[in-house]
């Protein structure tokens, strides 16, 4: 079994909701921007752990599968797919520009 495919709505309520603060306030934001400044890369998912309590970057895959599910047993979790599309597609806006 591959961990990024197990069931839906095992994990405990507290996890849901950290992930939904997490995409509400983009708190590695200022730790992640400038590894992307520096590799030149406008759209990708910066893969990275924290050491320390700091982020840590090691990968950006410039090429990330994208999708927005619509279905969760968590309420959370919906919240946080529905943040993700509106953050998504405003940030896209931003670099689908002649400028």
């Amino acid at each position: 079994m591959v961990v990024k495919y197990g069931a839906d709505g095992i994990a405990p309520r507290e996890l849901y909701q950290e992930d939904l603060a997490i995409v509400r306030d983009n708190p590695f934001e200022a730790a992640i921007k400038p590894v992307f400044e520096l590799a030149a890369i406008e759209y990708g998912r910066a893969d990275f752990g924290l050491i320390g309590g700091r982020a840590q970057t090691y990968e950006i895959n410039s090429n990330p599968h994208v999708e927005f599910p619509t279905k969760h047993p968590s309420e959370f979790r919906l919240e946080s797919y529905r943040l993700f599309k509106e953050n998504f597609f405003n940030a896209l806006s931003k670099i689908d520009s002649t400028e």
